[in-house]
């Protein structure tokens, strides 16, 4: 949580918790769509997301520039790139035929024996010099290659298994030619499929957009890893943790539910509550008296009755010291009488909100 509002990016407690727990707290996040749909809450929950595209934008940008300034030319990173990749190869089959000097073809009476030479250097080149023609350094040696397609050759959308070690490797000697063209490649790379995800959806921001960035970047395990493997390559072990814990950041939006996903949750509750049930008896046991709660509580559980219960809830997910009811729960004692009075307060914010609150239009 910390670390996204460091960013600029303000998280609900359910998005926070849920990502942390590896996709637990299920009811939390069927509890905050219920909220975003419903009157009351419904307008402090919109409020809040309407800014989240705003500062995912803002923050993606500022983590882009930690792998590169943005290049000016961008059209001019391909043939950059290309003639380091070239130079690289160049020189990789110099070294070879350094190891096998010339004398050995044209006075094989001096220095051994001509096919013997011959066989070394073939030998070589089979163990060094064809492996980086075939790979993806072969095939950014080209000193006239597009920027796209440059692009394609580091970071294809379906990658032979096992391939991230090519892409250190390849990076790496790219990054020792050019650093800065290496670099301003994989930020060109990163920032062209944000840009793809970053579209409007009727006419509105897209609220998902952080999620579906990380999808569309990542894709499959292979291509996560290499990505953090061309990430490695330019900046260091450093720059890719600082990454790795942006994209988490982004991928913990996307815990949110979206519109009607929540159905089964809706129905469940109102089934209970027709029925009785241990969520109607929590909200009767508070209604009778039968558990003593401060004033300020009272207020609060009263105020819900009267239909601000959604606002409530609201404020109780979005607001950072909201989290504290949620911890006091994780720690009580498992059947204290402080985690059943938590328990019941949470549960009764869930029924009373399902009760008094109406979906959005």
């Amino acid at each position: 949580m910390q670390a996204a509002q460091a960013r600029g990016i303000a998280l609900t407690w359910p998005e926070a918790i849920a990502h942390v727990s590896n996709g637990g707290g299920r009811g939390l996040m069927n509890l905050q769509r219920f909220t975003e749909d419903s009157v009351g809450g419904g307008d402090i929950m919109g409020s809040f997301m309407a800014q989240r595209p705003a500062q995912v934008e803002a923050a993606s940008r500022r983590a882009f520039d930690t792998i590169a300034p943005q290049s000016q030319a961008p059209s001019t990173l391909g043939p950059t790139i290309g003639r380091a990749a070239d130079d690289t190869i160049q020189e990789a089959t110099g070294i070879i035929d350094r190891a096998t000097p010339p004398a050995a073809a044209t006075q094989p009476a001096q220095v051994g024996s001509y096919e013997a030479a011959r066989a070394q250097q073939e030998a070589l080149r089979q163990r060094y010099l064809e492996p980086l023609m075939a790979g993806p350094l072969g095939k950014l040696a080209k000193r006239d290659i597009d920027t796209r397609e440059a692009i394609a050759v580091l970071f294809p959308k379906d990658p032979l298994a096992g391939s991230a070690r090519e892409i250190t490797d390849t990076v790496g000697a790219l990054t020792q030619r050019n650093a800065t063209a290496a670099r301003q490649l994989v930020r060109a790379h990163v920032e062209s499929v944000f840009n793809d995800a970053t579209q409007t959806i009727q006419a509105k921001a897209n609220q998902f957009v952080g999620a579906d960035f990380v999808d569309a970047l990542k894709g499959n395990s292979q291509r996560a890893e290499n990505l953090a493997a061309a990430i490695q390559g330019i900046g260091g072990p450093e720059l890719l943790q600082g990454f790795d814990e942006f994209l988490k950041i982004l991928s913990a939006t996307g815990q949110r539910l979206r519109p009607g996903s929540q159905a089964a949750f809706t129905k469940q509750t109102e089934d209970i509550l027709k029925g009785g049930g241990m969520v109607a008896d929590a909200a009767e046991m508070l209604a009778a008296g039968r558990i003593k709660w401060p004033k300020k509580a009272t207020e609060i559980y009263e105020r819900w009755q009267l239909g601000q219960n959604t606002e409530e809830i609201a404020r109780l997910i979005t607001d950072p010291t909201g989290i504290e009811t949620f911890r006091r729960l994780a720690k009580a004692a498992p059947g204290s009488s402080q985690a059943q009075a938590l328990a019941i307060r949470l549960a009764a914010m869930t029924a009373q909100a399902i009760a008094a609150a109406q979906p959005r239009k």
